[in-house]
């Protein structure tokens, strides 16, 4: 997680973490039992999410507002 978030720092990188199915991965850790991996995907797909460009990446993935919601 650490080294996905020193990537994201990078807007040319967000791109390519996307490309290469990063909004997935993270979502599908939002329904892990363990809550600090869900409460770092959560940090790491706003950050994501913060491009105006990469927002219907984190938007279009299924599921993943219910996984949000759940999680408050």
């Amino acid at each position: 997680m650490v080294s996905l978030y020193g990537l994201l720092q990078s807007t040319t990188n967000q791109g390519r973490a996307i490309a290469a199915g990063t909004v997935s991965a993270l979502a599908a850790l939002l329904s892990t039992d363990r809550d600090d991996l869900a409460r770092d995907s959560i940090a790491l797909l706003s950050r994501i999410a913060k491009k105006p460009s990469s927002i219907m990446a984190v938007l279009s993935q299924s599921g993943l507002v219910a996984h949000f919601a759940a999680s408050l």
